[in-house]
């Protein structure tokens, strides 16, 4: 299983126009690991692609990336707001083909309100912890709390082969106790990271606009405890915020606070 990221930022993609601080002002560079455009990626398996979330971003996305859209096999959509679906009449008028995208019932109502013509791209249920297939794939999605509405719907969604399991997981307010055995021993957990909470001292805290979104938090006592107890083989933060420092410093900080963690 491979998995390409077509991006990893917040809902309000960075850099953000007009904004003159450092981590904006970094991202504009060509290269920097701090332009982050919205958060989506590619699933690959012999010769099967599932894009997760077609973004506003997404033809900037797949032209970096050299990335066919015909080559897609089906779309899985977390939730129905612009940074989750914005990119999908986009990508009706690329394909040449019909494909099925992947939801639930009331984020393929929204869609179908936005986007009134979708011509390729067909709508697919999906339920609450329910299986569906999709050759290699077997998948479950399974409803998590939205970071910004209350009872707005978004589902996670965890993916295997015979070999491999993931679990991605963005967008989200908080994890129901009921539905935390679908972050621990993956392969590979995709995560909410939107808000940097591991402030340094004496560094003024910047401007975030992602605060008062109730995303999750990476902090370090609780956040940072949770994704270690977790013991999935790999983790991989993404929607990464505005208030988060400059990448390499971000690494630096993560490590820092990982290491003394497992060693309490």
């Amino acid at each position: 299983m491979q998995i390409a990221f077509l991006g990893s930022g917040p809902s309000e993609r960075i850099p953000r126009q007009y904004h003159s601080d450092p981590i904006c002002v970094a991202a504009r560079k060509p290269g920097s690991k701090e332009n982050r455009t919205q958060s989506s990626i590619i699933i690959s398996e012999d010769n099967t692609n599932m894009l997760i979330d077609c973004t506003e971003d997404f033809e900037e996305q797949i032209e970096r990336e050299k990335f066919d859209p015909n080559k897609l096999t089906a779309v899985l959509i977390t939730h129905a707001h612009e940074d989750a679906i914005g990119g999908m009449s986009i990508l009706d008028k690329r394909i040449e083909k019909k494909i099925k995208f992947y939801s639930s019932v009331k984020a393929i109502g929204r869609i179908k309100e936005r986007f009134k013509k979708l011509e390729n791209l067909e709508p697919m249920v999906i339920e609450d912890e329910k299986d569906f297939e999709i050759s290699p794939f077997k998948i479950r999605g399974f409803e998590v709390p939205h970071s910004i509405q209350k009872g707005f719907p978004t589902f996670a969604f965890q993916i295997r082969t015979e070999k491999t399991k993931i679990t991605y997981s963005e967008d989200v307010a908080e994890i129901p106790e009921d539905k935390e055995h679908y972050y621990k021993n993956n392969d590979c957990l995709i995560i909410d990271a939107a808000i940097w909470a591991l402030q340094e001292k004496n560094v003024p805290k910047s401007f975030d606009l992602d605060s008062s979104a109730g995303h999750l938090v990476v902090g370090k006592d609780k956040y940072l405890p949770w994704i270690l107890s977790l013991k999935n083989r790999l983790t991989i933060f993404t929607q990464c915020g505005h208030g988060w420092p400059l990448y390499q410093r971000a690494f630096e900080i993560l490590e820092e606070e990982l290491k003394r963690i497992a060693n309490v």
